[in-house]
């Protein structure tokens, strides 16, 4: 029971430092650096751990289904950390729009293209159907209508799905962030 208490306490100051670092980054204007650091990981590892920092912090109201392919090798060389933030930072996001509500949440880990030289990744999370617009800017928020009290002008409302930090993250990777609603799901790969 003694280290059962440490290690819960481990977990909550761990997700206390994981916010604070994000909300440093999202202060300091989205400086992230162009350089890609590259060392050998193992991403199910990667991805698993930083699951289970929303799992011990949301417990009674997340629920993750993480589907990784057998294709994926166990090593790979790359920049874990930058994964990590991609996936804290649309997690995160996706848990605000959700507010109070118990959400399951699928991320599928998969391989696109696979050389000997470079292996090419999609990442999809899928969740329940966000209704997600978006603004001529690229930024994606949850649409509400109010009436503004001055005037009879419909203004847009809502609540906005951040992902200026995930889009850079994989800009730098040369990827593409792309989001997709049918009538049940919202899917960002």
């Amino acid at each position: 029971p003694e280290q059962r208490d440490i290690f819960n306490t481990i977990i909550a100051s761990t997700n206390n430092l994981v916010n604070i670092v994000n909300n440093i980054v999202k202060v300091s204007s989205i400086k992230l650096e162009d350089e890609v650091s590259k060392v050998s990981f193992d991403l199910y590892s990667t991805i698993n751990n930083t699951l289970s920092l929303f799992k011990d912090q949301y417990r009674n109201r997340i629920n993750f289904n993480f589907i990784f392919s057998r294709e994926i090798k166990n090593n790979l060389w790359g920049d874990p950390v930058r994964i990590k933030q991609l996936f804290i930072n649309l997690i995160e996001n996706i848990i605000k729009l959700y507010d109070q509500k118990k959400i399951n949440i699928t991320i599928n880990a998969s391989i696109m293209k696979d050389t000997a030289q470079r292996t090419e990744l999609l990442f999809e999370i899928q969740c329940p159907l966000l209704n997600l617009q978006k603004d001529d800017y690229e930024h994606y928020y949850v649409k509400a209508d109010r009436k503004n009290v001055n005037t009879d002008d419909k203004q847009v409302v809502g609540n906005y799905l951040d992902v200026t930090i995930a889009r850079r993250i994989i800009s730098i990777h040369n990827g593409e962030l792309d989001i997709s609603s049918d009538k049940d799901q919202t899917t960002i790969s």
